[in-house]
């Protein structure tokens, strides 16, 4: 049975995070409500608190004037300064790319250790959008901060409570100065109920407590948000945020199901896509009645398949027959990819003149979705394309508009994928988006690829043997005499440059050894010319005593004597 005390804290922290503090606060109110007795706590250990208001506040105040007004006077009430207003149009917040990026930029500028916004069980849209946004820009972010995530509207899972004792009075003399939102409701009736809740597991000479989730900013990186975009609250979150994506080029997202449990972090990763305009195809390929989750995101979402069991390649011609998009990208029900994936993506392959796809980097996990350490990540080189197919299937987005004749081939059990990028690669260039944006789960059920085993049964073996067979076969055929000649050319080049390059390390290495044994003979030198030193000094040393000795000073006349005598001739 698992213990109390690893499902909620039971002792309470001086502070939720160390250091200089970030408040992200979507309405005037919402830092005094969420974490008025947090920013007391920082400015108490003498940190720096910046709180930034980011929507006008309108729509409950008339106008935003009055929601500034009030918002400053708490600020004078808990001792940080003023805060920074960005006006944005209350109820409007849009999780995307540009909100990301405004948070981004704002959270490196502050060089806040601390960076507070609302969690992701909230139910305002405005609270959900300011959530999901800053989460992605901590991540993208990563280094030595915190993402801190606070309660207004909503209790969230916390892992750190924060005792209110020295700071109750303030927060609510704080929040005496919203009039204008008390009016509407007693909101801090309400939070003062819930800080009041906190305190139950904290004993009882705590009277109240504020409540977070903090998490590190590198514990979100490298496939680390998995877990928080999976969870329901993230769905919910996902779904906040209605956008207006009409000017934004659709992309389709097609993923194949066998029914198998990871599908959910799949879809989940999608929803949580900064990208605005994506419609999920998902390809029922067990045939087994799919019915999909009411969610995602904010993303439509559509059902298809034949009726019967689907095949890999058969599969994704359905998808690709279903999809609408101007851009279409294959995830595999057992990978994801992180929110900024389809953006980026879509930006590589627009701003690179003749491109029919981009691609990026890949790292590798195991099972559990734990990293392996390995990653795909190379240029793009057609020659390389022929012999290895080293593009994981969601590592690339393509145009499909422009490309809707080429079709996976429903005669490979294997490298369909492989064979696709082919016939693509055929009629332009795929655009490199560095850096990684998506994980590859090995353990799928293709047995080729980074997943395979080390020596595949027989049988498998044939058939692998026979999919590459045929994949080149096909590939050789497409090519033309002069970009055969060119690829080659090309493959020669290489060679000859890793030849040099090898010549030129061997030289190098030589160059090494003679620098080695000089630096030896000069150490050599250096112990002889250091022990003749030595020698030297201790005859000065022996001397120096001579000559302080008392039998040196008797004997002084008679050397002075000897001296005369010499400088005359006699000796």
């Amino acid at each position: 049975m698992t213990a109390e005390d690893a499902l909620l804290p039971y002792a309470a922290t001086p502070l939720p995070a160390v250091g200089d503090a970030l408040v992200l606060a979507p309405h005037a109110d919402d830092e005094v409500l969420g974490c008025a007795g947090a920013i007391c706590a920082h400015l108490s250990h003498g940190h720096i608190v910046d709180v930034v208001i980011v929507t006008d506040g309108a729509g409950q105040a008339g106008h935003p004037q009055v929601r500034r007004n009030e918002a400053c006077a708490a600020a004078a009430v808990l001792g940080y300064g003023e805060p920074e207003f960005w006006d944005l149009p209350d109820r409007g917040l849009a999780y995307g790319e540009a909100l990301v990026e405004r948070l981004r930029t704002r959270i490196e500028v502050s060089a806040a250790r601390a960076v507070y916004a609302p969690s992701p069980w909230e139910v305002h849209p405005d609270h959900l959008a300011l959530s999901l946004a800053a989460t992605e820009a901590v991540r993208r972010l990563g280094g030595n901060r915190d993402l801190v995530l606070y309660e207004v509207g909503a209790p969230l899972e916390p892992n750190r409570l924060l005792d209110l004792g020295p700071y109750l009075q303030t927060k609510q003399r704080a929040m005496a100065c919203f009039p204008s939102q008390l009016a509407v409701q007693r909101y801090d009736r309400h939070l003062d109920g819930l800080n009041r809740f906190r305190a139950y597991t904290l004993g009882p000479d705590v009277e109240a407590a504020e409540a977070f989730l903090v998490t590190a900013a590198d514990a979100l990186r490298d496939g680390g948000l998995r877990a928080f975009h999976a969870s329901p609250a993230a769905r919910r979150l996902a779904q906040g945020s209605a956008v207006d994506a009409a000017e934004q080029p659709l992309v389709s997202i097609i993923c194949r199901t066998m029914g198998r449990p990871e599908f959910a972090d799949a879809v989940a990763s999608v929803a949580m896509q900064t990208y605005l305009n994506i419609e999920l195809i998902v390809v029922d390929a067990a045939a087994r009645g799919l019915v999909l989750q009411p969610w995602c995101g904010r993303f439509p979402q559509r059902v298809v398949g034949s009726g019967g069991p689907l095949g890999r390649a058969t599969a994704c011609n359905a998808g690709l027959d279903a999809a609408r998009g101007e851009y279409c990208l294959f995830l595999d029900e057992d990978d994801w990819i992180d929110p900024d994936h389809v953006a980026k993506l879509v930006t590589t392959v627009q701003r690179q003149s003749g491109a029919v796809a981009a691609f990026t980097d890949v790292a590798v996990v195991d099972a559990a979705g734990t990293l392996e350490g390995r990653v795909f990540s190379a240029p793009f080189d057609h020659f390389r394309l022929l012999s290895e197919n080293y593009l994981p299937i969601h590592a690339v987005l393509f145009k499909h508009t422009s490309t809707t004749s080429y079709r996976m081939d429903e005669g490979l059990d294997y490298y369909e994928d492989w064979d696709f990028w082919q016939q693509l690669a055929s009629c332009g260039v795929f655009a490199r988006a560095p850096g990684i944006s998506a994980y590859y789960r090995q353990g799928g059920a293709s047995g080729v690829g980074g997943a395979a085993p080390e020596v595949p049964n027989p049988i498998r073996a044939e058939r692998i043997r026979f999919g590459a067979h045929r994949v080149l076969g096909k590939a050789l055929d497409r090519l033309t005499v002069p970009v055969l000649y060119d690829l080659l050319d090309r493959a020669r080049q290489q060679l000859m440059a890793a030849s040099d390059l090898q010549a030129r390390l061997a030289a190098t290495m030589a160059e090494l050894g003679a620098t080695r044994q000089a630096l030896d003979a000069s150490r050599e030198s250096l112990a002889a010319a250091n022990l003749e030193r030595r020698r030297l000094e201790g005859r000065s040393a022996l001397l120096d005593r001579l000559q302080a000795s008392t039998s040196w000073r008797l004997t002084a006349p008679y050397r002075w004597v000897v001296r005369q005598l010499n400088r005359i001739g006699i000796d």
